[in-house]
């Protein structure tokens, strides 16, 4: 799987106007082919495809959890108790069936999460139905679990936003410090995108900001001519 850095220097190198623009930094490069990368994956799930996809998503291992009332989540008074994630996790991608999750699961892998709302979940405490049934949900940026007793979860997404080092390299005795480097520069994690898409990913977004470049240069052409006629 190629680097971010990898993708940006691969963009650079299709043209000579955008590898000498120094206006087009690094970082703008790497989020336009993110977010170019983002539309084709979307594409790709709303036909129910990639989400068995190993390096596509990524997992927050062992995200620290604590016990908080439901109230918290919804507008229901309980002195039942659900988890939530002490730190708020990026925004998560979502499709037409809706996030874009992976899964959700115990530490030990043998508990699974289902994707619920706080407000089903809370109709369900008002009924008086089974609620024993293992569900998460997002709020106000903060994942939830129905198990008020969880310390931490195993949590994969596919995420809109970078995922910040304290999230990826959690104190935690389950991941391997030679697996987690919290000093790895952004730009040289794995550009999470399918290897099949990757050439149209960087021929779409070279085009975009060539077509942009040009359309400036254009324009202040045409400023000239209009200088030069009143003059």
């Amino acid at each position: 799987m190629s680097t971010r850095r990898q993708i940006v220097s691969d963009i650079r190198g299709m043209n000579k106007l955008l590898s000498s623009d120094i206006l087009i930094t690094d970082r703008l490069l790497d989020r336009e082919a993110f977010s170019t990368a983002l539309v084709f994956i979307k594409q790709a799930t709303n036909r129910r495809m990639l989400f068995a996809t190993p390096n596509l998503f990524t997992t927050l291992s062992c995200l620290k959890m604590k016990s908080v009332p439901i109230g918290e989540c919804c507008e229901y008074a309980s002195p039942y108790m659900v988890s939530r994630s002490v730190e708020r996790i990026p925004k998560i991608a979502e499709g037409i069936f809706g996030l874009l999750v992976q899964n959700c699961v115990s530490i030990d892998n043998m508990k699974s999460y289902k994707e619920s709302t706080p407000r089903r979940f809370a109709n369900a405490l008002k009924l008086g139905l089974k609620t024993d049934i293992n569900v998460f949900w997002l709020f106000n940026g903060y994942l939830y679990c129905s198990n008020g007793n969880l310390e931490a979860i195993n949590f994969t997404a596919l995420f809109e936003e970078d995922v910040p080092n304290s999230l990826l390299c959690p104190d935690c005795e389950c991941i391997p410090e030679k697996e987690c480097d919290e000093c790895l520069n952004p730009l040289d994690l794995p550009f999470k995108c399918p290897g099949y898409l990757e050439k149209a990913v960087k021929d779409e977004v070279a085009k975009r900001l060539l077509s942009g470049f040009l359309i400036i240069q254009e324009d202040e052409t045409s400023n000239n001519k209009d200088e030069t006629t009143r003059k």
